[in-house]
């Protein structure tokens, strides 16, 4: 069974110079594996021994450091993590995932902390931030599995196996103070500052209640919606729709990029929009266009039964945020599928309206109930085969919901975080619906089947992370 550990400590204003009251969490779990075979127990090490240390899988973010223990000979290791400094006011969340084949001979499992707290002034924001990670053991040293900053994975390592294996999870909520009041600003500029990976993220522009049926949306405010065009005889067209992820990935299914022929798009053969509004403006203020680079779709899709329907579009440049062109947050919640059946979901696109048009020039909100997978089987024997445990139904079976055009959108939850502020994480991409015989669209009649997107966390972090190693 696991082991969890809670530690708490707050650091004062004596610790951080002119800073108010910086709550630092720390929360930390074992796990470890007993496989059949013979235990292994850890040793420490002398202070003689030299230990040995493993290869780092990412050292631009994680690496390992020797130290010589004043006053002995001995040589200890700790790991040092350096991100970048978020704005000032930004919450940090670190979870740094190790495994190490051997048990803990106590209590003590590590710890990580700021490595060095003078960073933490207002002076010193533009700075890239470092923690210092203190292992339980130093032979053998624990590897990195996962190192993640406000959800988004930025180091993955290799799974470890072995007769015993042991999980440390260590947590760190960081929220830097200013130290200064600055003067109020006449007019506060509406302009989401991030730092790509751990900034902000999920934070849509919007007052108004949601309306069950569809509504028209306002420039802007959902700004993490991206339009995929793909070149043909005739020049651009509108093909599906996509979320930004980062400054690097936009995420979409995989048909939209593979059709039944198997045949692939070639990344020449594909544009994104983002910032879109109207389909039917070229040009429009606040709207830029991206090139794509490569096309990463994942490797179990099948595209005549649309299973593990997501594929990743890496971006020729970075994107430049502002307000109108946003990351959403990847899901961070429990993946179980019953943790969210009965929850209400938003989805937007510029696909089917309700005036019947194939598109509509505009997007378009939705907001439509999720159902259990037994609940969807049940309405139509057809969604036995069309649904998996990578799949999630939704859908209110009024003759509204997303059809063609807003294929690849996202389906929206929101999530409020540690600081009580709302933020759309991403669960679902849509997918498929059933075919209505008369009109050969969507039946919209039936649920529509979406890909269940927190069960593809791991393979799009590795996508992300093999990229930028």
């Amino acid at each position: 069974q696991a082991t969890s550990y809670r530690l708490g400590h707050r650091l004062n204003k004596s610790d951080v110079k002119k800073e108010e009251a910086i709550v630092i969490l720390l929360r930390i779990t074992i796990r470890p594996t007993v496989m059949a075979g013979t235990m292994f127990l850890g040793t420490l090490v002398n202070g003689l021994a030299r230990p040995q240390i493993p290869e780092s899988p990412c050292p631009q973010v994680f690496q390992y450091q020797s130290h010589t223990v004043p006053g002995d000979s001995g040589i200890t290791v700790t790991g040092l993590i350096t991100v970048i400094s978020p704005p000032i006011g930004t919450m940090l969340y670190l979870l740094v995932h190790l495994q190490l084949q051997a048990v803990l001979p106590s209590k003590y499992v590590g710890l990580v902390e700021v490595a060095d707290k003078s960073n933490l002034t207002a002076g010193n924001l533009s700075s890239a931030l470092m923690y210092r990670v203190r292992f339980p053991l130093v032979t053998p040293l624990p590897t990195v599995r996962h190192i993640s900053i406000n959800s988004q994975v930025i180091c993955t390592g290799p799974q470890v196996r072995g007769p015993v294996v042991t999980d440390i999870r260590l947590e760190h909520t960081l929220r830097q103070v200013p130290t200064t009041v600055q003067p109020p600003m006449k007019h506060k500029p509406k302009i989401f500052h991030h730092v790509d990976p751990g900034g902000e993220c999920g934070i849509a522009v919007t007052a108004n209640p949601l309306v069950l049926g569809g509504r028209l949306i306002k420039r802007g405010e959902w700004p993490w919606l991206a339009a995929v065009f793909v070149v043909n005889s005739l020049g651009l067209e509108f093909h599906c729709s996509g979320s930004i992820i980062t400054r690097s990935y936009i995420l979409t299914v995989g048909h939209c990029i593979r059709d039944e022929d198997t045949v692939t798009k070639k990344p020449s053969e594909v544009v994104v929009y983002l910032g879109k509004f109207n389909l039917q403006q070229w040009e429009e203020p606040h709207s830029v266009i991206k090139q794509v680079s490569e096309i990463h779709i994942h490797p179990d899709f099948d595209p005549t039964k649309y299973t593990a329907d997501v594929a990743l579009l890496q971006l020729k440049t970075l994107i430049d945020y502002s307000m109108f062109i946003q990351p959403v947050c990847l899901w961070s919640e429990p993946p179980q599928l019953d943790l969210i059946v009965g929850r209400v979901g938003t989805v937007v696109g510029w696909g089917k309206d309700n005036l019947g048009n194939k598109m509509s020039p505009t997007p378009r909100l939705l907001e439509i109930p999720i159902v259990s997978t037994e609940e969807c089987v049940g309405s139509h024997s057809e969604f036995f085969f069309l649904t998996s445990s990578t799949t999630l139904c939704a859908g209110a079976k009024d003759g509204v919901g997303p059809c063609n055009g807003d294929s690849g959108g996202g389906l929206m939850l929101p999530v409020k975080d540690s600081l009580n502020v709302t933020r759309w994480q991403l669960r679902g991409l849509v997918s498929l619906s059933l075919l209505n015989a008369t009109t050969l669209a969507c039946d919209l009649s039936q649920y529509i089947v979406f890909t269940d997107t927190a069960k593809f966390i791991p393979w799009i972090a590795s996508v992300i992370n093999q990229k930028s190693n």
